[in-house]
Formats: C-alpha cells, sequence, structure tokens
C-alpha cells in the first residue's frame, strides 16, 4: 500500500487512554497515511508521532511530499474532492477521517509548514482518562463490541452500490443508529431482501447490470413496506423519471451526501415504514422509452386490467392547469364524460379553483407562462398529502424533477410530448391512489414531503396576486366568469382580490 521507497518513521509519545470505537480509529490512521504516501512523488518519508496536549491525544501524520497549494487548502475535506489522477484515490479519505475524528469529539486540521500545507494531526479529546483498564463498561477492549454498540439500533438498513469505499462510508456513516447491511449489487441485494425485513433501501443508480431505478422497482414488488431512496452522483433526468413513475422512491439524494441529513432522513423514513400502512401497489404505469433528450420515442405499456376507463365519484374531481389549449384538447378528448375535468389557464385560477372545491388530482405543466408552478405543487402536497399531483413538461431539467420528488412527492412524471393512450393511464391511476389515501391517512406519511419553506410561500402568494392582476373576464375552471370587472371598475378589482387572496389562505392556512 505504501511504497518501498517511502520510509514511515513512528515517533510515539506517552498517551492518555481514550474511548472510543478502535476499528474506527484504524480507518483515521490509515486514511492519512495513505494520504501522505499519495502525497509523495519517488522517495520520501512519513513521519507518525503522537503525544499528549493539553488534556487531548494528538496524533501527527508529517510527510516530505510538495505540500497543498493554497487555493484549494478550503477543499480538501470535501467529499470526493481530489488532485489525484483519475483511477487514484476517490476524495473520500480525509472527509471520511474528519466524520469519525468529530464523532469522537476530536477534529481534523491541516498544519501550514513554510509555506506548504499538510494533512496533519487528528486530536480526540481524552474522556476519562483516568479510569482503569479494567472497568470495561468504559474502555472498549479489541475484539468486542463498545457500549455504543449495544444501544438498540433503530431500524435496519440495506445499502446497495457497487463501489466498496462508498458502502464503507455508508456503513460507517449509519451504523452507530441503524443496523447495516450492504450490498455490491443488485443480485446480491435482491438475496439479502428474501431473508431480511428492511425499513429502509438505500440504492445507488448508476451500476453494472441493473440500475438502482430497476433494483428499488423489484424491492417495491417484493418488499412494499421498505421505503426506497436513490442515490447517484450524476443529474441522469431519466433515471429521475423512471424513480418516480416505476419505482416510486420516498427521495432522491445526491452524492456528496449531507453526513448530518442523511442518517436524519434515514430515521424518518424508518419511522414511517414502520408505523404507516402499505399502500397497495397499482399496476406498472411504464414510462415512454426517452431519447437522450429525454423526448419520448415509444408507446407507454397499457396493461390489459387497465383498459377500463376509472368513473369520478361525486366528491371527486380532477383539475388540470395548462395554458396550452392544445394540450387541454388532448386531455378532454382522452378522458371523455368519464372524468369530467376543470381547467385553470394560471395560478390564480389554480389556487381559486382549489380553493372553491379541493381536487383529487390534479394535473399540471412545470410552468403555465411563464411562471413556475412547482411551488404550488410542493406546498399543496405539503398542506393536503390526499391529493395526487402529476406532472408532465417538456423542459429537460433534471433538478426540477428532484426537487418535485423531494418536495412535491408526485406520482407521476410524463415528459412532452407524451402519448394520448398513457394520459390515460396515469390520470386512472392517480384517481384510484387518492382513493387508497382518502381511506387510509396513515399511509399519507409515506408520501410525505420535505419542507418547501416560508420563502416558497411568500413567492407563491405574490406570483399569485400577479397572476389575478392580469385577469380580466377570464373564464374560471366552472366555465363561467372569475371576475366580472373591467378597466375603471376599481371597487370590483379590489373584491376580486381579496377572493383570491382569501382562497390563498384557505388552500394553505396562511
Amino acid at each position: 500500500m505504501i511504497p518501498n521507497a517511502i520510509e514511515v518513521v513512528e515517533a510515539y509519545g506517552e498517551v492518555p487512554q481514550i474511548v472510543c470505537t478502535p476499528s474506527q480509529l484504524n480507518q483515521i490512521f490509515l486514511n492519512l497515511i495513505i494520504n501522505a504516501s499519495q502525497a509523495i512523488e519517488g522517495p520520501g518519508r512519513i513521519t507518525v508521532s503522537t503525544r499528549e496536549e493539553a488534556g487531548r491525544v494528538r496524533i501527527d501524520v508529517a510527510d516530505t511530499g510538495s505540500g497543498i497549494p493554497a487555493a484549494i487548502l478550503e477543499r480538501i475535506f470535501e467529499p470526493y474532492f481530489t488532485t489525484k489522477p483519475e483511477g487514484v484515490g476517490t476524495g473520500l479519505g480525509l472527509n471520511v477521517a474528519r466524520d469519525i475524528a468529530r464523532a469522537h469529539g476530536g477534529e481534523i486540521t491541516v498544519a501550514k509548514h513554510a509555506g506548504r500545507g499538510r494533512p496533519s494531526r487528528s486530536a480526540c479529546r481524552s474522556r476519562q482518562a483516568s479510569l482503569p483498564a479494567s472497568r470495561p463498561d468504559r474502555l472498549p477492549a479489541h475484539g468486542r463490541k463498545t457500549t455504543t454498540m449495544n444501544i438498540p439500533k433503530k431500524g435496519t438498513i440495506l445499502c446497495v452500490d457497487d463501489e466498496p469505499h462508498v458502502l464503507r462510508a455508508l456503513q460507517w456513516l449509519l451504523q452507530k443508529e441503524f443496523e447495516v447491511h450492504t450490498a455490491s449489487s443488485a443480485g446480491e441485494g435482491l438475496k439479502l431482501l428474501a431473508r431480511h425485513d428492511f425499513d429502509v433501501v438505500l440504492s445507488d443508480q448508476r451500476m453494472p447490470g441493473v440500475t438502482g431505478v430497476e433494483f428499488l422497482h423489484e424491492v417495491r414488488k417484493s418488499s412494499p413496506r421498505a421505503m426506497r431512496i436513490l442515490l447517484t452522483g450524476y443529474s441522469d433526468l431519466e433515471a429521475m423519471v423512471r424513480s418516480v413513475n416505476e419505482s416510486e422512491v420516498y427521495r432522491f439524494v445526491t452524492k456528496p451526501w449531507d453526513i448530518r441529513e442523511l442518517p436524519r432522513l434515514i430515521g424518518e423514513a424508518v419511522q414511517i415504514a414502520r408505523l404507516a400502512p402499505v399502500v397497495e401497489a397499482d399496476a406498472p404505469t411504464v414510462s415512454p422509452a426517452l431519447s437522450p433528450l429525454g423526448v419520448p420515442t415509444g408507446s407507454a405499456e397499457v396493461p390489459a386490467s387497465r383498459t377500463t376507463r376509472v368513473l369520478l365519484r361525486p366528491d371527486e374531481s380532477v383539475l388540470l392547469i395548462e395554458d396550452d389549449e392544445g394540450v387541454r384538447d388532448t386531455v378532454r378528448e382522452v378522458r371523455g364524460p368519464a372524468v369530467p375535468i376543470r381547467y385553470a389557464a394560471n395560478l390564480a385560477e389554480a389556487v381559486q379553483a382549489l380553493a372553491e372545491n379541493p381536487a383529487s388530482v390534479v394535473i399540471s405543466d412545470v410552468r403555465v407562462g411563464k411562471v413556475d408552478v412547482t411551488r404550488l405543487i410542493r406546498l399543496l402536497k405539503a398542506k393536503h398529502p390526499e391529493v395526487v399531483t402529476v406532472v408532465f413538461s417538456g423542459v429537460q431539467d433534471a433538478k426540477v424533477v428532484m426537487d418535485l420528488i423531494n418536495q412535491g412527492q408526485v406520482y407521476r412524471f410524463i415528459p412532452k410530448p407524451f402519448k394520448p393512450g398513457f394520459i390515460r393511464l396515469v390520470v386512472d391511476s392517480a384517481i384510484r391512489r387518492h382513493r387508497q389515501l382518502a381511506l387510509m391517512p396513515e399511509a399519507r406519511k409515506r408520501f410525505g414531503v420535505e419542507a418547501a419553506g416560508e420563502e416558497a410561500e411568500k413567492s407563491l402568494e405574490r406570483d399569485v396576486a400577479q397572476s389575478a392582476l392580469g385577469l380580466r373576464l377570464a373564464p374560471t375552471a366552472a366555465g363561467v366568469p372569475v371576475a366580472a370587472f373591467g378597466p375603471g371598475t376599481g371597487s370590483e378589482e379590489q373584491g376580486f382580490m381579496q377572493r383570491i387572496s382569501g382562497g390563498f389562505r384557505r388552500l394553505f392556512g396562511a
């Protein structure tokens, strides 16, 4: 692991005992020494020294390499950041070492010598250092678990990734709180699924053979109780669309992950898996094949069992938010009289329609005119989780889809142009999902969303008000004028604006 041309000098001083997980500290030392060796080109020397300093144990790993350029010094602890050639290092060594040190109450810092910076020291605060080694409940020994390992685990997790260093990082991060199982392939993961009842399954997207979306689709069928999380380092639009339409993932997490947020998210998912009833999966809604630009190139698969149209009940309704008459005509023709659809051509009409008569299913473009509608979709799901949303768009933006997954829990995402038969299939499926959520309020937690934030609500309210100001004798979703005012009728305009504002407050509790 360390080239023969590099000499390792050990200078160990007297240090007090510390409470730790030995295998994790071994990982710190290994990562720092490997990092030092990779900084040396040709012959050189690594000096590892220890000493007690102000009640702490200090370990120095110094090298005779070229040092770290000042321009990148602040970035060396970033996950996946590396200056090494491709195939040398992963960019996780220093990040993982620092995280382990911090978990032990310590820190990793960088010492600067003669204008050159080097990964330098790890200091662990000594806890009860004077306690005798005979106290096994306080001083863990090699070969057995520490007291922290005896704390009941919050849940059982399966992590699937074909990169060993990613699996090691995930296991280290999660093992304190959860029982973690790992698999290096989808096939290995499916074998573990057959033997264990997992609360959460976390899978990478880009794996050889079977992708993460395909694997999570199988998880959805074989282990429906498990919450599914997709992990990737790439903005893969097609993967995101399929993660919505075929795998119904709970969250989409990008690499590098937040070491504080990921355990919190998984803990939340564990609670949902254990407490929320399982919602029976509808027949698969297979995504249309996408070209490299995300444009559907093939027809959607329509299961024979879903050829009968779903009829709306008296207390159900579907709202389409779309200003394109061609799209509205297509949806109207496809649905026919079996599912009468209300229409809104802008945000103000949508808010008024929803406030007057809550919708069971909302179908919307990502943008109506030049206005972003995703905030409405996200806030609507947060306030009214029983509403099922279907989104379509001709805009190929992976981040938009990711936000709609995490903050909107959209039921289906349909790239434009779409096949008429596919939209009929999706709307039928969405109506059935709404009925499930209406009957099982506790199950709605499985489709909970991240908080959109106060600013998102304020900006949406501003856009709704701006949209309302532009209305003049515009038809409502019911087909009658939403305002009977025109230029010069200020009092009526004020009354209309008050109705829109009141509708917004009723809808979102603002």
